[in-house]
């Protein structure tokens, strides 16, 4: 072998090297990404099932929010009632409330009230029309 074959068999080597490198990284790669993925999935499916709306049973003891300290209102549609959050008793109540006004796209009727979220801090009711 001459100078010319030894560096060729060296390029040779060195490329089948790269290449099998090349081919056990990437398989390495997209192994680790479908793991993630699968892993991504299995969290989406577990989130899913622990997020669950708030209970509605309040809606069977509407009288339950009647206790705020409601301030009345008149606006354009007519009277309307608010509370604020720094000017209620029960704060847990409140935080409950708008929770479930949240997860229902800021709007609720409970009985025969309607209820939808202002600004922050801001829950609003009209007594529905008979």
């Amino acid at each position: 072998m001459d100078d010319k074959d030894v560096e060729r068999t060296k390029q040779i080597v060195k490329d089948m090297v790269h290449e099998i490198f090349d081919v056990e990284a990437w398989d390495v790669i997209f192994e680790l990404v479908n793991e993630q993925e699968a892993g991504i999935a299995a969290f989406k499916q577990r989130l899913a099932k622990t997020k669950t709306a708030l209970p509605l049973s309040d809606a069977d003891h509407p009288e339950v929010y009647g206790k705020f300290n409601w301030e009345n209102r008149t606006g354009k549609r007519g009277m309307f009632q608010m509370i604020r959050k720094d000017n209620c008793s029960d704060t847990q109540l409140f935080n409950h409330l708008e929770a479930m006004l949240k997860q229902n796209r800021n709007n609720l009727t409970i009985s025969d009230h309607h209820y939808w979220l202002g600004q922050e801090g801001f829950i609003f009711r009209r007594k529905k029309k008979s």
